[in-house]
Parts: C-alpha cells; structure tokens; sequence
C-alpha cells in the first residue's frame, strides 16, 4: 500500500512538473516585433537637421571639416554661429582655423542666415580690420559679398547713420592708417556704394545725414515702404 501511495506521488509531482514548462513566455509590453526602442529626446534633437541644436555635440573643429566637405550645409542653428562668433576670438590662430569655414558659411548661407552674417561680420572688422583687409586683399568677389551683408546689417539699425559713423571710427582706433590700405578703401567704398542704393529703396530715402556720414547726395525721393532687400548670395568665380 505505502508503495502504491508513494507511486501515485511522483507521478503528480511529474505531471505539475510538464504543465509549468509548457506555460509561454510573455513579451513586455514596452517592445513591438521589427520596431527599435525609441531614442532619448537629447539625441533626436541633435540628429534633427533643421533643429536649432542639430549636431551641438560635435567639437568645433568637426564642424569645420563637415562645412569645408561640403558635408553640412551652414544653416541658422547653434553651431553655425557659434563657427562665425569664434571669428573674433582673441587667440588668432582660432581665427585662422576659423576663417576658411567662415567664407564657406558667407557664400552659401541663405535666408534667415543671411540676415545675421553682417552681425558677425561687423564684430570682425571692428576687431581685427587690419586682418580683416589682409584676408581679403586677393578676393574682391568674396569682399564685395560680405560687404553687402554688412551694409544689410547696418541699414536694418535704427540709427544707421550712426552705426556707420561707430564702424569706421573704431576701425581708425585700431587701424590709424586704414585709408592707406586698398582692400579697406575698395571695403568702404563698395559699403557706402551699397547703403546708397538701398537709401533710395527707404521711405522719404531717410535723411540728408546719413548720406553725408555715407560721401552721398540727396536723391528725389520715391516714397516707399520696403525695407533694405537681403543681399544676393553666392560668389562668381
């Protein structure tokens, strides 16, 4: 009898055994079949292309390689202005580093780009402007380029007439000869050139003062409402 009992145990004990290793797995509910776990919200905005932080985890010197590549398009986001404000880093040789991407982001940038360039490009003359006449004493084409973006950023002010006046007065700080030199006589006249014709776009074209500050004269007046066109982009070469 004891062994009959002890028989019929261990077959329950088997058959329990057989119905719990038979029991399917369950998949966590946080896992689709083909669909990858999603990426944290940090990395989907630095991989985002038209994000303002897009690649912001790069070093500067990769982002230079990238633009000079021809591999990233300079755009209005963090690391492009971040490229053009370290223009006028007191350590020249980040200008140095610098200045190649510099062209590349003046050349091709666009819309809403092309309308802060001139910020950046002010900070520069007005800092190095012997540097400045030095880059681009072989390159008119590119010198006449960033000129208009410039003459766009100082037409924009509210005071333009003294925004003028300010530029030239501290290139003469830190350049007392400036008018000696041909790239900075070519940068003022093609500038004074520029502003010239955008006054005539203005309403009432402004006042006589800010042609004066300019070495220009009074045009009939063609009442308008337009503000000053953004400059054409692109270099011929």
């Amino acid at each position: 009898m004891k062994t009959l009992f002890a028989i019929l145990s261990l077959t329950a004990l088997f058959s329990c055994s057989s119905v719990s290793e038979k029991e399917p797995e369950r998949t966590p509910d946080y896992q689709t079949s083909g669909t990858p776990l999603p990426v944290t919200a940090e990395e989907d905005t630095l991989r985002l292309p038209y994000h303002q932080y897009y690649l912001a985890d790069l070093s500067q010197q990769e982002i230079v390689r990238l633009i000079l590549e021809g591999s990233l398009q300079p755009a209005d986001n963090h690391v492009t202005f971040a490229l053009m404000d370290s223009l006028s880093s007191p350590n020249k040789a980040t200008r140095d580093f610098i200045f190649p991407a510099f062209k590349e982001v003046v050349e091709k940038s666009d819309g809403a780009l092309s309308e802060v360039v001139g910020l950046y490009a002010i900070k520069y003359v007005e800092g190095y402007p012997k540097e400045f006449a030095e880059r681009y004493s072989c390159c008119l084409a590119e010198l006449s380029q960033l000129t208009n973006y410039i003459g766009y950023e100082i037409m924009m002010s509210q005071e333009p007439t003294s925004e003028y006046k300010q530029l030239f007065e501290t290139i003469n700080q830190k350049y007392p000869k400036y008018e000696q030199d041909k790239s900075m006589r070519a940068f003022k006249e093609k500038l004074e050139t520029y502003m010239q014709s955008l006054l005539g776009k203005r309403e009432n074209n402004l006042d006589q003062q800010c042609l004066d500050a300019i070495g220009g004269t009074r045009r009939a007046q063609r009442p308008s409402n337009e503000t000053p066109s953004r400059p054409n982009v692109g270099v011929n070469r």
